[in-house]
């Protein structure tokens, strides 16, 4: 019942910010509390009680993905602390690889920890680079490694095809991100901007799917708890 219910939450919210993004913009301070509220509804659904729908491993990577999602939500939508938050939105696809292919992790750490490194000292050193730029670049190798990972991941069928679709719908999303800021004052930038929430809320939604459980107690059937879910 708690997980029908924040489902329910979850659909009001993005009728709601949806709503506003396509016919109040004037609103759109409102339609970003509306967006991280439905993001911390996701994180919630991670912790209604229940058996996990493949393991407690699993399920504690999909929660820390969506720590790390939240706090870069939270900084992007409501800060101008862009590039830290797209350095943490990293920790997020880190948490996905490792999910996914675990074998991919050691490269994209080691990538991630270069491109941290470099705008750290380049920060320190008070010299003037791109550094969304780079936080952007370092994500884009990572998200396209978890999706990548997503078609290999060693998942029951039912949860794996879920978070295939959610990591499709996350590359959407972030293709629109992409565009939003390489053509600020295009037309398409409005579109891409409608885009970017259109595809970014199912996206989660259907990863935090094929990692929760049901709230049957008792031993652990991977493929019949994942299958109980509802797509």
């Amino acid at each position: 019942r708690m997980k029908k219910l924040l489902l329910a939450f979850i659909f009001i919210l993005y009728v709601c910010f949806q709503g506003i993004d396509l016919w109040f913009p004037a609103f759109w301070s409102y339609s970003s509390y509306f967006k991280f509220a439905a993001m911390l509804l996701c994180f919630g659904l991670l912790l209604v009680p229940g058996e996990p729908a493949v393991s407690r491993r699993d399920r504690f990577l999909v929660r820390m993905a969506l720590g790390f999602t939240l706090l870069s939500d939270f900084l992007l939508l409501f800060t101008r602390v862009h590039a830290p938050g797209i350095f943490i939105f990293c920790g997020a696809q880190l948490c996905y690889i490792a999910r996914y292919r675990k074998s991919l992790l050691g490269p994209s750490v080691a990538l991630y920890g270069a491109g941290m490194l470099l705008a750290a000292v380049s920060f320190l050193l008070r010299l003037s680079l791109p550094y969304e730029l780079i936080a952007g670049g370092c994500y884009a190798v990572l998200i396209l490694t978890a999706y990548g990972g997503s078609f290999a991941a060693a998942l029951p069928a039912p949860c794996k095809r879920r978070a295939i679709i959610g990591m499709t719908l996350f590359v959407v999303c972030d293709i629109n991100v992409m565009l939003y800021n390489l053509f600020p004052m295009s037309g398409s930038n409005r579109i891409s901007g409608l885009f970017m929430w259109f595809f970014c809320l199912p996206s989660q939604l259907f990863i935090v799917l094929s990692a929760s459980g049901d709230r049957r107690k008792g031993p652990r059937q991977t493929e019949e708890n994942c299958l109980q879910q509802p797509l």
